[in-house]
């Protein structure tokens, strides 16, 4: 199976749940995001179904997502990151610190979705990988907002 996934493949693994999806994320950021934010980079943004519910300037980049467009890194600073879902699972070892870097090039903080940080499993898009943030994120400050989200600092 391709590392890419097609949008076809990201609604089949949620099924008739999709919509029900959609909207629990957006339920979930909106409280999670700080106050005052006006732009994002959202890192892993899938098919950008979630984003365009919110409120915000997105700039959207999933490295291995269905949409062609968003394979395209990002430029510029933004007020905060995001790596909803499973993206830092679906990165490989070596590539997990490089989203984090980059998602600190663009925002002074970085909100990430444990996903399934504890799990090594293929299913209907693609293979995850498990990682542990004590070990990855060891040379960064950050801490756990919730029992599914941790917030990585920019060191000023």
């Amino acid at each position: 199976m391709t590392r890419f996934y097609t949008a076809n493949n990201y609604r089949e693994m949620f099924r008739d749940q999709y919509v029900n999806y959609l909207w629990d994320s957006y339920r979930k950021l909106q409280k999670l995001i700080p106050s005052g934010v006006k732009t994002i980079l959202s890192i892993g943004c899938g098919t950008g179904e979630i984003e365009e519910l919110m409120p915000y300037d997105f700039t959207l980049y999933d490295p291995y997502g269905p949409l062609i467009e968003h394979r395209q890194k990002p430029i510029g600073q933004h007020d905060y990151a995001i790596a909803h879902g499973a993206v830092l699972s679906a990165a490989k070892s070596d590539e997990k610190k490089e989203l984090i870097d980059l998602g600190l090039s663009h925002a002074t903080a970085f909100l990430i979705h444990t996903g399934y940080q504890n799990q090594s499993i293929t299913d209907s898009c693609m293979s995850y990988y498990e990682w542990d943030e004590n070990v990855l994120l060891k040379d960064y400050k950050w801490k756990k907002v919730n029992k599914s989200y941790i917030e990585v600092y920019r060191e000023s």
